[in-house]
């Protein structure tokens, strides 16, 4: 096969899908996840022909993983994790809080090291107060600011998307569709808003995904792209 191509092109796609064949075929495995990378989704628009190409490659990769599906006689699952959508708007919320002596940590739910794709730049944050006493304040800022679709605190949010609270912050912070928030500028010169042009995710707005079964005898009820763990785990049983 050959070593695999760069991380950000779109044919390391069509890379990954040779390898899981090939392991599938050499090793037989009871399980195998594959996780492809979103960087064509990131870079591109859906009409651009960079895109098609795209999903034509995986299309072609599922069609041809589901010859072995059918030979093996087990079952295919395929999901998301996040929609897309293109952004033009970039907000700095640390950079806010910091002009109304607010101090806290501000999370761009997207951290990652693959920065080429989203540079760091998500449709959520979360923010960590320093002071708890400034949970209100903080609430009705950022209630009010530019590009803040809505604001939850952390209880709300655990509530509401079963989140762990130990691994959020006081407040979650969803953009608008068209906006993003993150570090902008150079770390000793940060600016609170910016113009920009990239295609990312975290807002409320990416929540859509496609969950697909292929080859499973019985009717399962699936909600969520989590729910395919507890599927999956039954079937090996």
């Amino acid at each position: 096969m050959g070593p695999p191509p760069n991380i950000y092109s779109i044919e390391v796609n069509s890379w990954l899908f040779k390898a899981c064949r090939l392991v599938i075929e050499k090793y037989d495995p009871n399980f195998i996840y594959v996780a492809t990378t979103d960087y064509a989704m990131h870079k591109y628009p859906p009409e651009a022909p960079e895109s098609k190409w795209n999903m034509q490659i995986i299309d072609d990769a599922i069609g041809n993983l589901i010859e072995l599906v059918d030979k093996k006689q087990t079952v295919l699952c395929i999901t998301a994790d996040h929609g897309m959508s293109d952004k033009r708007r970039a907000i700095d919320l640390k950079v806010l809080l910091d002009e109304y002596k607010i101090k806290a940590k501000v999370a761009s739910t997207i951290k990652d090291r693959y920065t080429v794709h989203h540079a760091g730049l998500s449709g959520s944050a979360y923010i960590y107060l320093e002071n708890k006493g400034d949970l209100q304040k903080a609430f009705h800022l950022l209630a009010n600011a530019e590009g803040v679709d809505r604001i939850l605190t952390r209880d709300e949010a655990v509530k509401l998307y079963h989140l762990h609270p130990d691994r959020i912050g006081d407040l979650v912070v969803f953009g608008e569709k068209e906006y993003v928030f993150g570090e902008i500028g150079a770390p000793d010169e940060r600016i609170c808003c910016l113009d920009v042009q990239i295609r990312s995710h975290g807002s409320l707005y990416e929540q859509e995904i496609p969950i697909i079964i292929y080859n499973l005898a019985e009717k399962v009820k699936v909600v969520e792209n989590k729910d395919l763990g507890n599927l999956i785990a039954q079937y090996l049983k």
